[in-house]
Parts: C-alpha cells; sequence; structure tokens
C-alpha cells in the first residue's frame, strides 16, 4: 500500500481496558490518546524537525501517540488506522 500526502498508516497496539490497580476502564465516547507502530508515511508528511530528509524511511517503526475520538482516522480492513499528520501528537523511537 503506498499512503498518499499528509498521511500515515499506523498499526494501533491493544488499548488496556484495566488500571494496574484493577479498575476497568469503561468505554467513552470522548477522546483518548491511542498508541501505535507507524507503517508506512505519505512523502508530504512534515511532522518530524528532528530526523532527516526523507522522513518515510525513519519514521517506519517508530511509535505514535494520536488523537483517538470517533471519527478521527479511518480504519483499514486489515485494522490499521490511516491518519492526518495533525491527528499525530507524537511520536517515539519504538
Amino acid at each position: 500500500m503506498i499512503v498518499l500526502g499528509k498521511r500515515l498508516l499506523v498499526d494501533p497496539l491493544p488499548r488496556e481496558e484495566k488500571t494496574k490497580g484493577g479498575i476497568i476502564l469503561p468505554a467513552t465516547g470522548g477522546s483518548r490518546v491511542g498508541t501505535g507502530t507507524i507503517l508506512a508515511v505519505g512523502s508530504d508528511v512534515t511532522l518530524p524537525v528532528m530526523l532527516e530528509e526523507p522522513y518515510e524511511a525513519d519514521m517506519v517503526g517508530m511509535i505514535a501517540h494520536y488523537v483517538d475520538a470517533p471519527g478521527v482516522g479511518v480504519k483499514m480492513p486489515d485494522g490499521t488506522l490511516l491518519l492526518h499528520e495533525d491527528q499525530v501528537l507524537t511520536i517515539e523511537e519504538a
């Protein structure tokens, strides 16, 4: 799959449904922060100031923290998410 424009393809990591103390987290309609592994990057993404061009190769495999709310991103048939770069909050080394 070739990702176009200012988009990233992210493989979401499973969300914790319970805290370490055993408190069950309710599924709410509000936004939360999702976490996932970056699988592909569009050629127009301008997120990383600290990486050298080409960004695409540097970002694949990194961890992205993104806004996880209803209507944000496109869920692909294989379970991955197609996000616009504006929806990504932070990225970090895996």
